[in-house]
């Protein structure tokens, strides 16, 4: 099960604390992920509804970047090990941070994650995250993601040979022997 707080941020992001537990909360121990999320100094910015869910505005829509799900962030590590001190060892399995952009164009989500999402530990979440666990093919779907997103490295055929041995290697099904049909498979 997650559980989210939303954190407002200077500027216009907002930062989004997913939380896996093995169980349901109580308010106590809400109350304790609560005061760990916040500012000391600002506890009333965490929240567990994002702000954005407060404005009435149709043209706004969330560009919300985190981290790969294939592994637990240090920042996870870290705060896990902060949650067996504060008495929250059975419950919480993980935790991990996104952060939210509003935007009201396109061309601005695109400008937004080209400037704040670093390709190699971080996803877009279009829909926020339902679940740490991963799917048969997710490592596949994220090199078909960056084969789709980067036209050199479409064009490079050592590069394109490198990601099809991958391919062999994560699909051990072998549902396709197939490539160019490996996108038809994520997406079904």
């Amino acid at each position: 099960m997650i559980t989210s707080f939303f954190r407002l941020l200077a500027g216009n992001a907002e930062e989004r604390f997913y939380v896996e537990t093995s169980a349901l909360l109580n308010t106590e121990e809400l109350e304790k992920l609560r005061g760990l999320i916040a500012d000391p100094a600002e506890p009333k910015r965490v929240q567990p509804v994002s702000f954005y869910a407060l404005v009435d505005d149709d043209s706004t829509s969330i560009v919300e970047i985190g981290p790969r799900l294939n592994f637990e962030t240090p920042d996870s590590s870290n705060a896990l090990a902060i949650c067996r001190h504060i008495g929250l060892t059975t419950c919480v399995t993980r935790l991990e941070q996104a952060v939210r952009y509003p935007t009201d164009s396109v061309a601005m989500q695109q400008r937004v994650i080209a400037e704040h999402r670093d390709l190699m530990t971080q996803d877009v979440y279009p829909n926020g995250i339902v679940s740490f666990s991963l799917g048969n093919y997710s490592k596949i779907h994220t090199i078909v993601g960056h084969i789709q997103n980067d036209r050199l490295l479409r064009e490079n055929r050592s590069h394109y040979n490198q990601i099809q041995k991958l391919f062999c290697i994560y699909n051990p099904q072998k549902k396709t022997k197939d490539f160019q049909n490996l996108l038809v498979i994520c997406e079904s």
